[in-house]
C-alpha cells in the first residue's frame, strides 16, 4: 500500500470554507479571553476562577482546546498536500477527543458539578503521572534518585489537596480520578444535542476513530476503499485508499465537537 495518496476526490473547496469557519471560533476564543483577563465583569467563570478547582477547571478547558487547534492544524496541512491513511486518524482523533473533555466538563449547568468533573479530570492525569513515575524510577536509579523523592513528594501533596477539594464540593474520595466512561457521557451531554445528531453519533465516532489510531486493520479496512486486486504467488496484493465519506464524516463530526466545546468555553467566561 503506498503510504500517502492525492487527496483526489475530496471536494477541498467545501472542506476550506469549514476550515476557515472553524478558524474563525478559534479566534473569537482568544478575544474572549483577552477582553476576561483585562476586564472585571462577573461571570460564571469568575466566581468559579476565586477557588482553586475552579481555576484549574478553565486552564484544563484552555489547554485542550489548544491540542484540539494544534491537531487540526497540522489536519489541515496535511489534507492539502497528500492524505496519509493510518496516521490521518491520529490527526483527528485527539482534537476530537480533546474537545469531547471540554464539553464534558464544561456541560453541566451547575457550578458544582462542573469542578467536580474538572478534578476527576485532574486526578486522573495524577494517576497517569504516578504511572509514569514508576516507570521512570526503574531507570533512574531507583527510592535513591533526587527526582523520584523529589517528584513523588509533588505527587503526594497533589493527592492530598485533591481529597481537600473533593470534600469541599461534597465528593466522594473515590471519584477522585475516575475515569470518563465515553459509553455513558456521550448520550448525557445535553451540548451534544445537535438537530438530528446526538451523543451516539458522537460515541461512534469516538470508538472508530480510536480503533483507526491503534491500528486496528479490521477497522482500517472497513473505512477504505480497494481499487486493485492482483493475483500474486501464495494469495492476493491489494491496493486500498480511505473512503472519502467516511473521512469527511469524521472530520465534520470532530469539527463540530471542538466548535461545541467552544461555545460552551465562551458561553462560561461571558455569561453571568
Amino acid at each position: 500500500m503506498n503510504s500517502a495518496s492525492k487527496t483526489g476526490g475530496i471536494d477541498l473547496t467545501s472542506l476550506e470554507k469549514s476550515w476557515m469557519n472553524l478558524e474563525k471560533c478559534y479566534e473569537k476564543v482568544r478575544r474572549v479571553d483577552s477582553n476576561y483577563r483585562a476586564g472585571v465583569v462577573f461571570t460564571k467563570r469568575r466566581f468559579e476562577e476565586a477557588s482553586d478547582p475552579g481555576e484549574r477547571l478553565y486552564f484544563q478547558a484552555a489547554g485542550l482546546l489548544a491540542v484540539a487547534y494544534d491537531h487540526q492544524q497540522a489536519l489541515q496541512d496535511m489534507m492539502r498536500s497528500a492524505i496519509h491513511p493510518f496516521s490521518v486518524w491520529s490527526l483527528i482523533r485527539p482534537a476530537f477527543e480533546a474537545a469531547f473533555h471540554v464539553v464534558w466538563i464544561l456541560d453541566p449547568d451547575d457550578s458544582q458539578e462542573r469542578m467536580r468533573r474538572g478534578l476527576r479530570l485532574a486526578g486522573d492525569e495524577l494517576r497517569s503521572r504516578k504511572a509514569r513515575d514508576k516507570a521512570g524510577k526503574k531507570v533512574m536509579g531507583g527510592q535513591r534518585n533526587k527526582d523520584v523523592q523529589r517528584r513523588e513528594r509533588r505527587n503526594q501533596e497533589l493527592g492530598k489537596k485533591f481529597e481537600k477539594e473533593a470534600q469541599a464540593l461534597h465528593m466522594g474520595k473515590n471519584l477522585i480520578g475516575k475515569r470518563v466512561d465515553p459509553e455513558k457521557e456521550f448520550p448525557k451531554l445535553e451540548s451534544l444535542r445537535i438537530d438530528k445528531v446526538d451523543g451516539n453519533y458522537f460515541y461512534l465516532a469516538w470508538r472508530i476513530l480510536s480503533a483507526l489510531q491503534h491500528g486496528d486493520m479490521n477497522a482500517v479496512a472497513e473505512v477504505s476503499d480497494i481499487s486493485k486486486v492482483i493475483k500474486i504467488p501464495g494469495g492476493w496484493q491489494t491496493s486500498t485508499t480511505v473512503n472519502d465519506d467516511v473521512l469527511i464524516s469524521m472530520m465534520q463530526l470532530s469539527m463540530l465537537m471542538q466548535i461545541t466545546a467552544i461555545k460552551l468555553y465562551i458561553g462560561r467566561t461571558t455569561s453571568n
